[in-house]
């Protein structure tokens, strides 16, 4: 077989190989970042905290006085962290043909991501992330053509050496495709994780997430405001809850750290000091961290752990990017081991 596969290529042919321990799906987004005092937040439209969705006029007006663009989303942010820490880390979705989608790539490339996307006709997405004065982010967002796209077409093979594939809840709107593609995942025993990302979203698709969950999702990250929009309860007894239909149930609560539960047992662990600059992307770092730890095959207590580690360095710093010559990484990259035992494809499940 492997002659015939060199013959093949020899000939022209080609084969897409792909050895990413992580997968994860999620677009293509542009972060501006702006800080705000309270006065003027009110005076926007939505909940602090949160996300919206407004008109380009609007999004223009508030990025105006924008002090940093990043390549953002909550799945990419997610893989950077991964693949900072050693992992081999691709990202399927889809990404607008416009500059803004050149500098995008090439930040994942350079953070160790493959990208694996469908281009659309239009620009990036993009995000304004408005930081107060206590460090919490409100984004507000512009999608643009991204929203009339939401299927698109991907290599299935994608999945063959896959450990995990990550999905952020911010792929609810498309919800049949999104089914497909974990459906597509678990054929091949890969790993399910998903992160819930903004409460809106919790509350707008509430009894279909419950489904999803239910039927499809191994590991579930969320914090105090989504599980309560989800359970009613606050956060220990919604990580509770929600491990009966989730293997591993993480749930956090800002500065007071968070739960982690599963169908035996349900743990805290306690949030890292740092100083509050700005919270963008701090769930997506936390869940790069936990998720690095159950790859290298460490008790859920040291995961969170991890995943605390670099949350605490991310709010201590503007935007969602880890510095790649961050020398706390040193303390989390373990030698390479088997997949966590909590990870293990359940056969009997869903």
């Amino acid at each position: 077989m492997k002659c015939l596969l060199i013959c093949l290529c020899f000939i022209g042919f080609s084969f897409p190989i792909y050895c990413h321990e992580v997968v994860s799906y999620g677009n293509a987004i542009v972060d501006y970042i702006t800080f705000v005092d309270e006065k003027i937040l009110s005076s926007i439209e939505g909940e602090k905290g949160g996300m919206n969705p407004v008109d380009l006029k609007t999004f223009q007006t508030l990025t105006k006085d924008a002090e940093i663009i990043q390549a953002g989303g909550s799945a990419p942010n997610t893989l950077k962290g991964l693949a900072l820490l050693g992992h081999d880390c691709g990202i399927i979705g889809r990404i607008g043909d416009c500059p803004q989608s050149e500098f995008y790539i090439k930040n994942l490339k350079e953070y160790g991501v493959s990208p694996h996307f469908a281009e659309f006709t239009g620009p990036v997405g993009r995000v304004v992330c408005m930081i107060t004065p206590d460090g919490e982010r409100t984004m507000r967002t512009h999608l643009g053509d991204l929203i009339t796209f939401p299927d698109f077409t991907f290599e299935p093979s994608i999945f063959d050496d896959a450990k995990i594939f990550h999905v952020e809840g911010y792929q609810l709107p498309s919800l049949s495709f999104l089914h497909k593609i974990i459906s597509i995942a678990k054929e091949k025993d890969t790993v399910i994780s998903m992160d819930l990302g903004c409460f809106e979203l919790v509350r707008e698709f509430k009894e279909p997430l419950l489904s999803l969950l239910e039927e499809k999702i191994d590991i579930l990250f969320c914090n105090r405001e989504e599980s309560l929009e989800l359970t009613g309860l606050p956060p220990q007894e919604a990580a509770k809850k929600l491990s009966e239909i989730c293997r591993i149930v993480v749930v956090t609560d800002g500065a007071q750290g968070g739960y982690i539960a599963t169908k035996k047992k349900t743990l805290s662990f306690r949030a890292q000091q740092a100083q509050l600059v700005d919270a963008t992307g701090a769930g997506d770092l936390f869940i790069a961290g936990f998720l690095h730890g159950l790859l290298e095959k460490q008790p859920l207590e040291a995961c969170a752990e991890s995943g605390a580690t670099i949350a605490a360095k991310i709010v201590s710093i503007i935007g969602a990017e880890i510095p790649r010559n961050w020398s706390g990484k040193q303390n989390l990259v373990l030698s390479k081991k088997s997949v966590h035992k909590e990870m293990a494809p359940d056969s009997s499940a869903r």
